[in-house]
This record gives structure tokens, sequence and C-alpha cells, in this order.
């Protein structure tokens, strides 16, 4: 699957951080090549629209070819 690649480049190449114990982690961890002979996005629902949402930026990259580095934890007491 296309999308599942392109996830694991992303993460590969640190511009995409997938905390352990979260939905897409344990979907991608749980995932087999049996289950893309049926219809994974029914079951596989975090993978797919993160698949969406990486294949646009591959597609229409507003950003520099080269990855940047994440964003440092927001200060959530900045909003009280």
């Amino acid at each position: 699957m296309y999308g599942v690649s392109l996830i694991k480049q992303w993460k590969k190449e640190g511009a995409l951080v997938i905390p352990e114990g979260t939905i897409l982690h344990n979907q991608l961890r749980e995932m087999k090549s049996e289950d893309l002979k049926s219809n994974p996005e029914d079951s596989f629902c975090a993978i797919n629209g993160l698949r969406y949402v990486i294949g646009a930026f591959e597609t229409y990259p507003i950003y520099s070819s080269e990855r940047r580095e994440p964003s440092p934890p927001a200060d959530f007491e900045a909003w009280t």
C-alpha cells in the first residue's frame, strides 16, 4: 500500500513522529500483508486518513523539499 510506505518514509526521515500507544502506532504495528487484500480502509481508519494528508503534501508541497524539524510541544499554560 503506497500510503503506508509514505507514512513509514516520513517517520524514517523525521518528518512525522508517531508516539507509542496511539491508535496510529498500533494500527501500523498490527497491519499484516493479508489485511491489504480486503478493504484496509475500513479496518485501519487512522492510517487511511493520514495517508491522504501526507499524499497531499507529497503532491502539492508548500514547504521546501527538505524535511523540517518537528515543532516543540505546545505550552498549554499559555492558554489560561
